[in-house]
């Protein structure tokens, strides 16, 4: 059997409900187990989303969010009237010492493993873009009733944090000031995304996403297949996500000890060398700031500063010092030759 569906229709937690309704009809258990249908709950969102508290959160999200600067994070390739959204991926691996590390950073500063995670994502995206303050996006599961927990539909709602890294902070200060917004952001989760877009009065293209172009979320351990009512069958993915909603995403998830995931990026913006030194970025941050996080975010995973004004885009924007030197000695060479 193979079962196909489009993330509009059901969410990534909804799979493995999916899963199991498949194993009861495949056992001939054909009764009904929640009398909560989707539809229900979408009726429920309606009727709140026209209650005053709802405008409130609306005003307050507009108020957070004022004034912000897009991403402009260098592309190796012009940006077209219209973008696709044709996308390739390379993996993550967190090992269980660095996943430990976090998990320990996290508990004392009273955050959260994907708080970490954001605040690396972030240090990461200033490095590429020379940015200090921007929008960052992240996937919210709505499922806040119990009676939610065994619903198949689409429960995912898009928050936007402001990440404001201005004054170069430590990276202990960063995840202060990540999980501030975090929680700011899940205040207002219930303000469906594009009414935040609308109330900021946000002008629309084909080449560029509102509000924020790049996201990070952080889902939980997939539950164990061996609990399903046809534990005797396979289940297995047969096609991996290669389609992009934004410019960059990176996707995230528990696994027992560890965290594995897949940074997914456009094609038409992005070579995957630039997409695999921004992993390498990302991943060095977090192994440095996980070991010492009162270090500067500027210091982390950096080396000697350019000598010289550099007025091209690099196409590998890389911050490790062989690089740099490297790219030196090719921009040298080049002079040399355009000498003679």
């Amino acid at each position: 059997m193979l079962f196909r569906s489009h993330h509009i229709v059901i969410d990534a937690f909804s799979i493995d409900i999916v899963i199991k309704d498949i194993g009861r009809a495949y056992q001939q258990d054909f009764s009904i187990k929640n009398k909560i249908q989707f539809a229900d709950y979408v009726a429920w969102k309606s009727k709140i989303h026209t209650t005053q508290d709802l405008n409130k959160s609306i005003v307050r999200a507009t108020k957070r969010l004022a004034n912000f600067e897009p991403l402009n994070f260098p592309t190796d390739f012009p940006r077209q009237r219209k973008l696709n959204h044709d996308g390739d991926l390379c993996s993550i691996i967190i090992e269980k010492p660095l996943a430990d590390n976090i998990r320990d950073l996290a508990r004392k500063q009273d955050a959260s493993p994907f708080m970490i995670f954001a605040a690396a994502y972030a240090s990461a995206l200033s490095q590429f873009s020379r940015q200090y303050e921007f929008i960052l996006g992240t996937s919210f599961l709505d499922r806040d009733h119990e009676k939610l927990n065994d619903v198949v539909g689409f429960f995912i709602n898009m928050l936007a944090i402001k990440c404001n890294l201005t004054g170069n902070p430590s990276f202990h200060d960063l995840i202060a000031r990540m999980r501030t917004e975090t929680l700011n952001a899940i205040d207002d989760a219930a303000v469906p995304f594009s009414e935040v877009v609308k109330a900021l009065n946000v002008e629309t293209t084909d080449n560029r996403h509102p509000v924020f172009q790049t996201a990070i979320s952080l889902f939980p351990q997939e539950h164990d297949k061996s609990t399903h009512p046809f534990s005797t069958l396979s289940v297995e993915q047969v096609a991996e996500q290669t389609a992009t909603r934004f410019e960059i995403e990176v996707l995230l998830r528990t696994v027992d000890d560890t965290f594995v995931g897949t940074i997914i990026w456009n094609r038409d913006l992005f070579s995957a060398q630039t997409m695999q030194s921004l992993a390498q970025t990302f991943q060095s941050i977090l192994v440095q700031g996980c070991e010492n996080p009162e270090i500067p975010i500027g210091l982390l995973n950096t080396g000697a500063p350019l000598p010289f004004k550099n007025t091209e885009r690099l196409t590998f924007p890389s911050f490790r010092l062989e690089d740099r030197i490297q790219k030196i000695v090719e921009l040298h060479e080049s002079s040399i030759r355009s000498e003679e």
